[in-house]
């Protein structure tokens, strides 16, 4: 099976967003794990790992598959469940 240039290109761009992505959800998770009930700017600034879209895209993911909660009203965010990720090394599940 032959790959043409453009399908390689697609590859890696997917490739590379996995990635991206992986990264911007431990990001997201260590911050919240340091401070349950931050805001949502605040999060951001401190993920600071460029595109504020990206974070809050991430943030919308995890809260659909219910791994942060958000209350709308105070502007909080946390983790639905502290005690799932943490591991030993300080390493968050991906």
């Amino acid at each position: 099976m032959k790959i043409t240039k453009r399908q390689l290109r697609r590859i890696i761009r997917e490739s590379y967003m996995k990635e991206r992505y992986a990264e911007i959800e431990n990001a997201i998770l260590s911050v919240l794990w340091d401070n349950p009930g931050i805001g949502g700017l605040e999060l951001v600034q401190r993920v600071s790992m460029g595109d504020s879209e990206e974070v809050f895209s991430m943030l919308d993911i995890l809260l659909e598959e219910g791994e942060v909660v958000f209350n709308e009203e105070e502007d909080q965010w946390s983790l639905s469940d502290m005690g799932n990720y943490y591991d030993e090394q300080r390493g968050f599940k991906s």
